[in-house]
């Protein structure tokens, strides 16, 4: 596995590229990079398997330049030290994201799940559906159904309701959602 490190801290950069030699297994090459256009020109010639991205940068963000590139063929692990609102978006919509500092056990168990998800397209499909709740006020809401996500028009949503297990989404011109999601989850995330 070919792994990019982005991130605008130089000791940040070197303690992740120290505990993903140390603590991962499969790692054939690491590169690092401090700013979103050297990110850009190191993903071009580098072509990493997987890209861990510090969410807020010096220049701007990493959703700045996932959005710039359009459409990416890596695998993301989002590392934050305090962007609340993005790990929640993030986690809603099942991308890996770490908190600094690093926990290795976190670290371990992220690295797993992106081997798992390798050439899936996992990031690319899973960063659509988190871009609509970048965006305020959330106007599309990506919501998991039956083993699949759809997206819903929030102002289409008349009522929704809980029950254990699960919350129904009434609409207002279309059937009932019943989603795996809990009531509480949804609210942060539309507020």
């Amino acid at each position: 596995m070919r792994i990019l490190i982005l991130d605008d801290e130089k000791k940040s950069r070197e303690v992740l590229k120290a505990l993903i030699e140390l603590y991962c297994e499969g790692v054939e090459q690491i590169e690092t990079c401090q700013d979103i256009s050297s990110a850009k020109l190191l993903i071009a010639e580098f072509k990493p398997d997987l890209a861990f991205m510090d969410i807020s940068l010096r220049e701007g963000d990493s959703y700045q330049l996932l959005n710039e590139m359009g459409e990416f063929d890596f695998e993301i692990i989002f590392i934050t030290a305090f962007d609340e609102n993005s790990v929640r978006v993030l986690n809603y919509c099942h991308i890996p994201t770490l908190m600094k500092p690093i926990d290795i056990e976190q670290l371990e168990k992220e690295m797993s799940k992106v081997q798992d998800l390798l050439h899936s397209g996992y990031s690319m499909r899973h960063y659509q559906l988190a871009r609509h709740l970048f965006k305020k006020p959330v106007q599309i809401l990506p919501i998991f159904t039956q083993n699949r996500w759809e997206l819903i028009q929030v102002p289409e949503i008349e009522a929704m309701e809980s029950e254990p297990g699960k919350t129904i989404l009434k609409m207002k011109n279309a059937p009932d959602i019943h989603t795996p999601v809990v009531l509480s989850v949804i609210e942060k995330i539309i507020e």
